[in-house]
């Protein structure tokens, strides 16, 4: 497929769906989050002098985002996603004004910037993904991996900007990036007003398998005094915001690809984020902290530009082999190299591939979950990912205290090279067709749906 046959995909999104105001708007979004995380960690660094604090800060707040993440999940499902998108731009204008009054007068010390980091946590876990929860629903299913291909490219410039452009802000003054932040969440608020063609949930409780599941007659319903009716909503509560987690782990072919994307998440994040900080505090200007993201970034626009055309070619198992492989030769080299070309130019290797797989898999684990469940799910999925880079993260940042850089990256890149080998092993995994297959795969797989 040729990039002028893509052209008209795209442009028939735009004009049959609201996919352009969506992608403006959580476009704003991400930049604006992006810049802040960013700068906070170095932030600390700056006010503490020490990386263990600067990664705990990090760690912090994606650990409170991945446990306030299952309530987040629940209101999505429940709630209206536009509005809770419009909420994430309106939350992150007053977090981030109030944080950039904050530096200017002093008062960002170490027990302020974690408080910060625990609000920006409990923000992300309870909004964030509205967005993305959305996306089904918004453009048609066979949409959905070349949308996800085109949403990583854009993540992708996103991080290919933000690095630089908040290390450049921090050089006039380390309230400059909060600011920045402050402006592009007003900018995404106002953006989410056009949004109107998207999938509403008609009952904002639950779908009506979940009804039945709970409920199976009306005789069953009838015995229920209504002294029990609060501890029922209540456990039922519990019990819904837990639904997504519950699928995931009991699924064999789910479990096993979630654990090996939490090691590959988790460990490639951790990477990167010591890396940053090992450049930032070795006196180096800290514009210069966000090459390796940038490079990092740069190759992956180069796979988004790409994975189109692969996607609709390649089998979705190969993409992913080679996603996987890739990641597990890249990182374990830029490990042991010492000079900083060759660890980007190994972190270049390993990303390359990282689009067209992520948008293979994006597409065909959300097909397999339903509309109304996205939010849980995704909450479920985010739980494991992101308690497992809040591990890496703190377990990381106290390991190159106590021994270094290099041992740490190593450690870290072990964790990759092992995550990779048990994918490729994986055959549900590896012998995915290309997407207008993938109702066979699901059958013969006997995959289950959600």
């Amino acid at each position: 497929m040729s990039c002028a046959s893509v052209r008209p995909t795209y442009a028939n999104l735009l004009r049959t769906t609201d996919y352009g105001w969506w992608l403006g708007a959580d476009t704003f979004g991400a930049l604006s989050e992006s810049i802040a995380t960013f700068a906070l960690p170095l932030i600390a660094l700056s006010a503490t002098g020490s990386p263990a604090i600067a990664a705990f800060v990090q760690a912090a707040g994606v650990a409170v985002q991945t446990v306030v993440g299952l309530a987040g999940g629940l209101l999505q499902d429940r709630c209206d996603r536009k509005l809770l998108m419009a909420l994430w731009g309106g939350t992150g204008l007053t977090l981030f004004a109030l944080a950039a009054l904050m530096q200017h007068l002093g008062w960002l010390t170490a027990p302020t910037i974690v408080a910060l980091a625990l609000l920006m946590g409990v923000r992300g876990g309870l909004l964030q993904d509205a967005s993305n929860t959305m996306l089904r629903g918004l453009v048609p299913d066979s949409a959905l991996p070349k949308v996800l291909s085109m949403n990583d490219a854009r993540d992708n410039t996103v991080s290919l900007l933000s690095g630089p452009i908040s290390g450049l802000m921090m050089t006039i003054s380390n309230a400059c990036p909060l600011l920045a932040s402050a402006v592009l969440s007003l900018m995404g608020m106002v953006s989410t007003a056009p949004i109107h063609r998207y999938w509403q949930r008609t009952d904002t409780h639950r779908t009506d398998s979940q009804r039945k599941a709970s409920h199976p007659s009306n005789d069953d319903a009838a015995n229920h005094t209504s002294t029990d009716a609060p501890a029922a909503a209540q456990t039922s509560a519990w019990k819904d915001a837990f639904s997504g987690l519950t699928w995931l782990l009991t699924n064999r072919f789910q479990r096993r690809l979630l654990l090996i994307s939490a090691a590959l998440v988790g460990a490639s994040n951790a990477f990167l984020l010591v890396t940053v900080m090992h450049i930032s505090a070795s006196g180096t200007a800290t514009v210069s902290a966000g090459l390796l993201n940038m490079v990092s970034a740069a190759s992956m626009i180069v796979g988004a530009l790409i994975a189109p055309t692969l996607i609709d070619r390649v089998p979705g198992g190969i993409l992913i082999g080679v996603m996987f492989v890739a990641m597990g030769i890249g990182f374990t080299g830029a490990a042991f190299t010492p000079d900083a070309s060759g660890k980007a130019a190994f972190v270049a290797l390993a990303v390359v591939a990282l689009p067209a797989a992520n948008a293979v898999l994006g597409g065909f684990t959300t097909a397999l979950v339903s509309e109304g469940n996205q939010g849980r799910v995704g909450a479920g999925s985010g739980l494991v990912q992101y308690g497992a880079y809040a591990l890496f993260a703190a377990g990381s940042g106290s390991c190159m205290q106590l021994w270094g850089y290099a041992p740490t990256c190593v450690g870290l890149a072990a964790t990759i090279a092992l995550a990779a080998i048990a994918a490729i092993t994986m055959r549900s995994l590896i012998t995915l067709p290309t997407p207008q297959h993938w109702e066979e795969h699901i059958e013969r797989w006997h995959l289950e749906r959600h």
